[in-house]
């Protein structure tokens, strides 16, 4: 992913490349040495208790974490979600190909993992770690997180 990444920013001189585990206390991540934390389809492939936990201890005061992550849908509610959200995807992916944008060109090679923990799940998990945190269910079999550290 990383060298996908340069690839597509070979000039980002503002840009620190960092290859290793998240979770690991090992790997040089300062605690409490960032203002904002993104995960854009990640934390589903980590555990997530540990990861929300990582997440809180390396914002800063005042520090913003902004999730946009998938769940496994089991209820039905969230089946009833993904069958609104399928026409809005063709045309999502309709709208993309006349831009020239169809498929996944920089997929080629990244991992991929199904979600496996429910919204529910995930709820109770962010309601543990990150008191007064803001989740919701967005389109797209995706949930929208954001919290700010006190």
């Amino acid at each position: 992913m990383i060298q996908q990444a340069r690839r597509r920013q070979p000039d980002a001189s503002n840009i620190s490349w960092l290859h290793g585990n998240f979770l690991d206390p090992e790997t040089p991540l300062q605690p409490g040495g960032y203002d904002a934390i993104t995960a854009v389809a990640s934390l589903h492939h980590m555990p997530l208790l540990p990861a929300l936990a990582r997440f809180a201890v390396l914002l800063r005061p005042a520090g913003v974490l902004a999730v946009v992550g998938l769940y496994k849908p089991s209820t039905v509610s969230d089946v009833a979600m993904e069958l609104m959200s399928i026409p809005a995807n063709v045309v999502v992916g309709m709208g993309l190909s006349l831009r020239g944008r169809a498929g996944k060109p920089d997929d080629d090679g990244m991992p991929w993992r199904a979600p496996s923990a429910s919204l529910g799940e995930i709820r109770k998990a962010v309601e543990q770690q990150l008191p007064g945190a803001h989740l919701r269910r967005a389109v797209f079999w995706r949930y929208l997180l954001t919290w700010r550290r006190d």
